[in-house]
């Protein structure tokens, strides 16, 4: 195998094997970084209030030097500066470096020393309250509104994370839409205080710079699973990315805390900016090779994974980043602006349709139809109070006061109409995200009302276990039934790999279903079955059979509705075994019975043969 097109090396799996005893560790890592990032997204509501109690120290200044100086860049009357009469081309250094990073409160006291025309000076003043400018209140809505937006894509970062299989590229992906969940870095007033600020500068600023790693190596994480293809030239790329990315956040951390710089603060930030860019760019890129290399389903499930990250990384990533470096407002009037919601809500929800309806990531029973079909319910129930609202305050007044019929009518209308639409909308949805399970839960359902016109058990076993297998998106299947000899139970037809031809009848699990007879998924830490679901046959209180059913290719779970039909289906197709061995068990004793009939009378004639001879 080269090192170009083949899976990853015995090393390189010997690793992630290793690794995958601790995805409990990275799972717990992510939980607490997006519930970092939803508190951080939270106290963005002090837009809301004015920012009350925060402090003003609107100072231009150009970052600090080698010596940590700040230069005074600029003084506008009534600001801080002109208030402190600093004048431009003085320079001030904090007694505490952090103080010029971190966000102050009003009444807190700031010493400083200042250095003008080669005198040092040191001075102590006192914060003022900030101002609510037109603009600030201007931008309030719009800073709650994105913080929403970005705090909805951590949730579904934590969801994936929880809820989506133990792979790598789960993994990756989790913590990516976690991150992108965090707005920006700017410090709210919990965060300021002097003995967390260090804590919240090193997460904060990891946060805000690790999505295009995490998304580049999700990008060949999920190449390298989908179509086997893990080459060195992009292992390599990505560890000089993540190392680019490690040399910005260690400057951005030490900054914040030393308040010093060797470089223009300008042209570094213009090189972050172009940097985190050819990082997303790498990842629509790879992104972009697995959707060429891949075929089927999997080539659907790339071009949605390239259209939702796309926008999503784009959006909050790269727009928001130019929002700032160009120093433009946060207004919805600014085309920016306007610019980043689009993108983040058609992100969101490209990736919310891909979910549900190509399972690019399978998040069990999170999501499932009751809980869409719920979802939609609720929408329309809002919907339709709020057309209630707008016509109790819209009508005139007077013809509402003369006419309650008006009232009556229009709640019978409403009550009328909203379970037809739910109706309609309940199977639009079902038609749009869940075709493909009601299709194959269809053809499972028709193969057990033929089942009992089958007239032999052989063929019965072998149907079933390729109707299993269909069902389960090509999942193994095997048929196992009881040997009333031994007891133990025999493969009859198919097979999982990893699972012998006779089963030990007392395997935890299956002393687990003659216990409980129910489909169940497999615990691998309580049994030795190497299979994912096992679905007990019922003949009364006796189980007679077994149906094992492997993973899936796809490496998704089984959902919850998947496991009852199975059960249910190999119950069924259980009896219909169960009276086929008895049709030929009745047969046989018919057979024997026409076969001892037939010697009874052979015997008879050659006894009344014997006797007529002697006479």
């Amino acid at each position: 195998m080269t090192a170009t097109t083949g899976g990853s090396a015995p090393g390189e799996r010997e690793i992630e094997r290793n690794a995958g005893q601790f995805v409990w560790l990275w799972r717990c890592l992510i939980v607490v970084i997006g519930v970092f990032v939803l508190a951080h997204s939270g106290s963005d509501l002090d837009a809301l209030n004015g920012y009350a109690g925060y402090g003003d120290f609107s100072i231009g200044l150009d970052d600090g030097g080698p010596d940590g100086f700040w230069k005074v860049t600029a003084v506008t009357p009534g600001d801080m500066a002109a208030r402190l009469s600093l004048r431009p081309g003085d320079a001030i250094r904090p007694d505490r470096a952090i103080d010029f990073s971190r966000q102050m409160r009003a009444g807190e006291k700031l010493g400083f020393t200042l250095r003008r025309a080669g005198t040092l000076t040191h001075h102590v003043t006192t914060i003022a309250p900030r101002l609510t400018k037109a603009k600030d209140r201007s931008s309030a809505y719009a800073t709650v509104f994105l913080s929403g937006v970005w705090g909805m894509i951590a949730l579904v970062g934590l969801l994936v994370t929880i809820r989506g299989p133990a792979r790598a590229s789960t993994l990756w992906l989790g913590a990516a839409l976690t991150c992108l969940g965090l707005s920006d870095n700017t410090p709210s007033l919990l965060e300021s205080d002097s003995r967390l600020f260090p804590a919240f500068a090193c997460l904060a600023n990891a946060a805000l710079n690790a999505p295009p790693v995490l998304l580049l190596a999700f990008a060949r994480a999920t190449r390298r699973e989908t179509n086997g293809i893990a080459p060195r030239s992009w292992t390599f790329l990505l560890a000089a990315f993540a190392f680019a990315i490690a040399v910005f956040w260690g400057y951005a951390v030490w900054f914040t805390q030393t308040a010093r710089s060797f470089v223009d603060g300008g042209a570094f930030g213009l090189l972050a900016t172009a940097v985190i860019i050819l990082g997303y760019l790498l990842v629509i890129l790879l992104l972009g090779l697995s959707w060429r290399e891949s075929r089927g389903q999997d080539r659907t499930r790339f071009a949605f994974m390239l259209a939702a990250i796309g926008l999503m990384a784009t959006s909050t990533q790269v727009v928001g980043r130019v929002i700032n470096f160009t120093g433009n407002d946060w207004s919805l009037t600014n085309p920016l602006v306007l610019l980043l919601v689009t993108g983040s809500i058609g992100g969101a929800a490209v990736f919310a349709y891909a979910v549900l309806r190509h399972r690019i990531i399978d998040l069990g029973f999170a999501i499932n139809r009751t809980l869409v079909f719920g979802l939609f319910s609720g929408i329309l129930l809002v919907a339709f109070g709020l057309i209630e609202w707008a016509v109790e305050h819209f009508l005139p007044r007077g013809v509402q006061e003369a006419s309650p019929v008006i009232d009556a009518g229009v709640a019978l209308l409403v009550f009328l109409t909203f379970h037809r639409v739910r109706d309609f909308v309940e199977g639009l949805v079902e038609r749009l995200f869940f075709r493909s399970w009601r299709q194959a839960e269809a053809a499972l359902r028709r193969f057990v009302r033929e089942a009992p016109f089958v007239t032999r058990s052989a063929p019965l076993t072998h149907a079933f276990a390729i109707a299993l297998s269909r069902y389960a998106e090509g999942a193994p299947a095997a048929v196992y039934l009881r040997d009333e000899a031994g007891g133990a139970y025999r493969r009859i037809d198919g097979a999982v790999k990893g699972v012998g031809d006779a089963l030990d009848p007392d395997d935890a699990t299956l002393v687990s279903i003659r216990a409980e007879p129910k489909a169940i998924e497999i615990d691998p830490r309580e049994s030795s079955l190497r299979a994912a679901v096992i679905a007990p046959m019922i003949n009364r209180n006796q189980v007679i059979g077994v149906v094992l059913l492997g993973s899936k290719p796809s490496g998704s779970s089984y959902r919850p509705d998947e496991i009852d039909l199975i059960g249910w289906a190999t119950r069924q197709v259980g009896l219909d075994l169960y009276a086929l061995k008895i049709e030929a068990l009745e047969a046989e004793r018919a057979s024997q019975a026409e076969q001892i009939s037939v010697l009874n009378a052979r015997l008879d004639g050659v006894l009344a043969g014997r006797v007529t001879t002697k006479l």
